[in-house]
């Protein structure tokens, strides 16, 4: 019986920690669906990771041509940020600006993606 109710336990604990993972590193909404600016500041936190997380993979890599290649593809992934506040298609002007103006400062605060958009330059080499 008890080896019956630690099984049991170790099934509810594995199901709970899975939906918990899944749950927890959801993606956040899309631009074009976010509603208020507080979500789109959360898309925008999130893209960023993203773009951080890669970035640093491809410092890690080999100094070649062809990963000479692949900053180049991720600075045009950058570089969709500028277009922030024009996808919060269901935001009103004035809101798509605040979420232009924040996406620009997580931009401009990270020199690493400012070297790579302006002077196509990785600084990890």
């Amino acid at each position: 019986m008890q080896r019956f109710i630690l099984n049991s336990l170790k099934i509810i604990l594995v199901v709970f920690s899975t939906t918990c993972l899944f749950s927890c590193s959801s993606e956040p909404k899309q631009l074009s669906e976010v509603t208020s600016v507080a979500e789109a500041k959360e898309r925008i936190d999130w893209y960023m990771a993203i773009q951080v997380k890669k970035y640093q993979e491809l410092c890690a890599g080999p100094r070649n041509d062809t990963q000479k290649g692949k900053f180049l593809e991720l600075a045009a992934e950058i570089g969709e940020i500028y277009q922030a506040g024009a996808k919060c298609e269901k935001l009103d002007a004035e809101y798509q600006s605040e979420v232009f103006d924040y996406a620009m400062s997580s931009l401009h605060s990270n020199k690493d993606f400012l070297a790579l958009l302006n002077e196509n330059r990785c600084n990890c080499w």
